[in-house]
């Protein structure tokens, strides 16, 4: 894939995430976290940083149309774009199954690598996202705050991304 393609995708994206709630700053803060830890993963498993990068970027699209059943509408979405722009046509049903099965509901599946690698950087983007740190401190007692860190932990599956998240984890209960 070269640059010029990527910058389609990211153009593409941002255009649908710029139609969320511009609170959410879904682009400026997620999908940056998520592609950040989708990278370092996919170095460390070994595994297409290119189809990687392009699955992360475009994961959650679909929330610009509905949040529910976002990872379907995300599908659809990315794969008339990447068709119409022969982007990864040799890898497609693999980065679509990534966008598909983001979601933790699918990490007890048998899944490829780098489904896997998607659902953990979704899932380790939350620890790192300094605005929903912040909200669920004011919101949540600390004990429910310690419990949604526990929950979420156990959304990520990796060995590699549970050294990064035990790190972090570590980090947050101490401050």
């Amino acid at each position: 894939m070269n640059i010029d393609q990527l910058r389609k995708v990211e153009y593409f994206a941002k255009n649908y995430y710029d139609k969320l709630n511009p609170n959410e700053r879904i682009w400026k803060d997620h999908i940056r976290l998520v592609r950040k830890f989708a990278q370092e993963l996919a170095i460390i498993e070994n595994a297409d940083k290119d189809l990687i990068d392009v699955a992360a970027i475009l994961h959650d699209i679909g929330k610009a149309v509905s949040h529910a059943e976002h990872s379907k509408i995300s599908c659809s979405l990315a794969k008339e774009f990447l068709l119409n722009n022969k982007i990864l046509e040799n890898r497609l049903d693999l980065l679509l199954e990534c966008i598909l099965k983001h979601s933790s509901r699918y990490s007890d599946d048998e899944n490829r690598v780098e489904v896997k690698i998607l659902q953990n950087a979704d899932a380790l983007a939350v620890f790192f996202d300094e605005r929903w740190q912040e909200k669920s401190k004011q919101e949540l007692s600390k004990d429910k705050y310690q419990e949604l860190l526990q929950k979420t932990k156990c959304k990520v599956t990796l060995d590699s991304a549970k050294k990064i998240v035990d790190k972090q984890i570590k980090t947050l209960k101490n401050s």
